[in-house]
């Protein structure tokens, strides 16, 4: 019921999977897609209505908080985002481009082979989610009251939100509410806002650095193996592919793609062979080999086993 009205009011349910790494005793044994099911979404659904409720209660009340924001998308990024879904062949809504765009677009290509390509590049349209005392709204939620309230044991923003959601609910009864602030020192709140904002992208950044390492590791007995992939980015030089059977991408150099010299066409986001006229699309799947790992660089290289 709650993820119903959600959906209603436009909101957008990014499918973006997550790597589990699996270890056996000091060894890597896999790097995997995580399990969403239906538990999960019910917590999250759960944990969304929380934040949303004490969000505008906060709000309500004036009580100068840390809000958790979401603005519009920049409309270049937009436009490059819809000549590359359009590349792929996906009809995309003619309407204006509110949540409820997005929404569409994403419940169009679920279950498809492109879903994760159209997600990856969907989420890159975004702006980057921060936080503000100035209630700006979630864009990707389109959610006019948001901020983080369920997770203050690992989240620092959620706990100033605990601070004052109790000082203010103690405020019409005989406690006294805490007269503590609610962040050290002399920092204010639009301080507190920024450095927690870059401190969530220092954590994001090693997060990507350590599973880069795990998956180079992991990847170093697999030399020489074949793999299903799918081309998750195309560039002058290179096609980038994520397997889909494990957690791990990588790359296939242009130079290395066949007998062959292959052109970028960038609207289109695909390689063309100026011989063969073989083309390599954004959202293709491909069969790989796995030629060499980078430990150094967290570099993965694959080439392409052409079919008989």
């Amino acid at each position: 019921a709650l993820n119903k009205v959600r959906q209603q009011r436009g909101s957008i349910g990014f499918n973006i999977p997550e790597p589990i790494v699996k270890l056996k005793e000091d060894k890597l044994e896999s790097i995997v897609h995580a399990e969403r099911n239906q538990a999960h979404q019910l917590i999250e659904e759960f944990m969304l209505a929380a934040n949303e409720a004490v969000a505008q209660a906060l709000d309500s009340a004036k009580q100068a908080v840390l809000f958790r924001v979401h603005e519009k998308p920049d409309p270049a990024k937009v436009e490059l985002f819809t000549s590359a879904a359009e590349s792929l062949g996906l009809q995309l809504p003619k309407a204006a481009k509110t949540p409820n765009w997005f929404a569409q677009v994403i419940n169009e290509v679920t279950d498809s082979p492109a879903e994760y390509v159209i997600n990856n590049l969907l989420l890159r349209t975004m702006q980057r989610a921060q936080y503000t005392p100035e209630n700006l709204g979630h864009f990707g939620l389109a959610a006019p009251y948001y901020l983080h309230f369920t997770s203050p044991i690992r989240r620092y923003p959620d706990l100033i939100a605990h601070r004052v959601l109790q000082n203010y609910l103690l405020k019409d009864t005989s406690q006294e509410p805490d007269t503590k602030k609610l962040v050290p020192g002399d920092v204010d709140l639009a301080e507190a806002a920024l450095f927690l904002s870059k401190r969530e992208r220092v954590s994001v950044d090693l997060e990507r650095n350590v599973h880069a390492r795990l998956s180079a590791l992991y990847m170093m007995k697999h030399i020489g193996d074949e793999f299903d992939a799918i081309i998750s980015g195309v560039t002058s030089f290179s096609l980038f592919i994520e397997l889909t059977d494990i957690f791990v991408s990588g790359a296939v150099p242009a130079k290395d793609i066949g007998n062959d010299y292959y052109v970028f066409d960038g609207r289109a986001h695909r390689l063309i062979g100026e011989l063969s006229g073989k083309v390599y699309q954004l959202g293709n799947l491909i069969r790989v080999r796995l030629e060499s790992v980078d430990m150094v660089l967290k570099q993965l290289t694959f080439s392409i086993i052409e079919p008989d």
